[in-house]
C-alpha cells in the first residue's frame, strides 16, 4: 500500500532557493507518512498548543490545584517514608537524592566496592 502526502503552497527548496510549490509525497509505511506529516505541521501545531495553553491558563491552574490536593496525603506520606540506601544508611525518600551527593554516602560506597572486589 502506497501513502499518499499533499501539501499544497508548501515552502521547497529548489536549486538553493525556496520558492512555494504543490508538494505530492508518496510513503511505503503508515508510520514513515505520520512522521513526515508531524514534520510538515510541527511549528503549526506548536502554536497552537501554546495559544491554546494560553488561553485556557486559569482551567489548568485550577485542575492542576485540585489534582495535588487530591494527592496530597499520599504524596507526603511516601515522601516521609524511610528507606535504606544502598550504601546501608536509613534516610527519608525525600532526602536520598541529596544523600547520595555526601561524603559519608560516597565512603561507604567505596567501602563496599573494595570489600567485593576481594
Amino acid at each position: 500500500m502506497v501513502y499518499i502526502i499533499e501539501q499544497p503552497n508548501a515552502y521547497v527548496e529548489i536549486d538553493g532557493k525556496r520558492t512555494r510549490a504543490n508538494v505530492t509525497i508518496y510513503c511505503k509505511t503508515k508510520k514513515e507518512k505520520e512522521q513526515i506529516t508531524y514534520q510538515l505541521n510541527r511549528k503549526r501545531k506548536i502554536e497552537y498548543q501554546k495559544d491554546y495553553h494560553e488561553e485556557n491558563r486559569e482551567r489548568y491552574d485550577e485542575y492542576q490545584r485540585e489534582y495535588y490536593e487530591k494527592r496530597r496525603e499520599g504524596l507526603l506520606a511516601k515522601l516521609k517514608e524511610k528507606v535504606i540506601c544502598e550504601c546501608g544508611k536509613e534516610t527519608s525518600r525525600s532526602n536520598l537524592t541529596a544523600h547520595k551527593k555526601t561524603k559519608i554516602h560516597q565512603k561507604r560506597m567505596d567501602e563496599l566496592i573494595y570489600v567485593e572486589t576481594f
